[in-house]
């Protein structure tokens, strides 16, 4: 008997050894990704997956997909970001900011519908966050639809006043509505806040005015 116990005893502390350094790869891996260092989080999630972390650790597999793929996101080595992206969720459905990186790269590729279906679903999930509230709005104007476009992102300006992405979308679609003197000062204000894309926003839109 005092076997028996010994035996589920070192199969209990094997297991609890194992969860616990999966969990710090996991912050290992998180870590690797917050600080740019894609390759590294690339290189790791490759072992885990090759490891089996995916086995029997749903949960876990699920953030080594999410990080791996969003490491693949940042290399543009798309079709293989979203085949990760998409296991991520397939392990663990919370895992929302999944369809957040999904919908970056599909508008990344021009396919807006695609992007416009996956960025509905983060921002159902998250809807104060106001990058995801200008993918949508971006989304949008590509496909023609400038007013609803404007609605969204004046809602992520509402919300956070102080991002100059904002503005710089504002701007486009101001513009795509025919307002230019609204167009010009937003590409003006996304500038002044550091956006350094939106010199072209303004060298276009500010230059009509002045003719």
């Amino acid at each position: 008997m005092r076997y028996i116990y010994l035996v589920i005893f070192s199969f209990i502390y094997v297991q609890i050894q194992a969860q616990t350094t999966i969990e710090q790869d996991i912050v290992s891996l998180k870590n690797f990704v917050e600080n740019k260092d894609y390759r590294s989080a690339m290189t790791l999630g490759d072992k885990l997956i090759g490891d089996g972390v995916k086995e029997g650790y749903e949960r876990h597999a699920g953030e080594v997909y999410l990080y791996r793929g969003i490491a693949k996101y940042h290399f543009e080595i798309f079709d293989d970001a979203i085949v990760d992206l998409k296991q991520a969720v397939a392990f663990n459905k919370n895992l929302s900011e999944a369809y957040l990186y999904i919908a970056e790269i599909y508008y990344d590729l021009s396919r807006y519908s695609s992007a416009l279906e996956n960025i509905i679903y983060y921002v159902e999930n998250h809807p104060d966050n106001v990058h995801g509230l200008a993918v949508k709005s971006k989304c949008l104007l590509e496909l023609g639809e400038p007013m609803a476009a404007k609605i969204i992102i004046q809602k992520a300006i509402t919300l956070v006043s102080s991002e100059p992405e904002l503005y710089y979308v504002r701007s486009a679609i101001n513009s795509a509505l025919g307002e230019e003197d609204k167009a010009c000062k937003d590409a003006q204000i996304a500038l002044k806040f550091g956006y350094e894309e939106a010199q072209s926003l303004v060298d276009s839109f500010c230059s009509k005015k002045e003719e």
